[in-house]
C-alpha cells in the first residue's frame, strides 16, 4: 500500500519525510547514538523496497540483513553505504547493533 501511495505525484517526497521522522523518533527514543540497520534506511527516507532497487538486490535480502538473519559481504556494505550516504563503518556497526 506505501507503494502505491508514494507512487502518486507529489506523495513520495512526504512518505519519505515520514520515514525520517519515524527514525528521528526511534532514536530519541531509545536514547542511543548508535542506529541498527532500519534505522539508516529509515532516516534516508527509504523502504526497504526502495533500498533494495538501489544496491541490485531483493527486499527479503534488506530484511534479512536489518534483522541479523543474514549478515551483507564486503560488497553489500559498500553499496548499503552507498545508498544510504554513510560510511561502511556506519553500516558494519548498524549491522552489528541488529545481529
Amino acid at each position: 500500500m506505501i507503494d502505491r501511495l508514494s507512487s502518486k505525484p507529489g506523495m513520495s517526497d512526504r512518505v519519505a519525510a515520514a520515514r525520517q521522522r519515524l527514525a528521528a523518533k526511534r532514536a530519541e527514543e531509545s536514547g542511543e547514538l548508535s542506529r541498527g540497520l532500519a534505522d539508516l534506511r529509515l532516516a534516508s527516507g527509504l523502504s526497504q523496497k526502495q533500498l533494495a532497487e538501489k544496491i541490485g538486490t531483493s527486499q527479503p535480502v534488506i530484511s534479512m540483513y536489518e534483522s541479523g538473519e543474514r549478515e551483507p559481504m564486503l560488497s553489500a556494505i559498500e553499496a548499503l553505504a552507498g545508498a544510504l550516504n554513510v560510511d561502511a563503518n556506519s553500516v558494519v556497526k548498524a549491522y552489528r547493533k541488529n545481529g
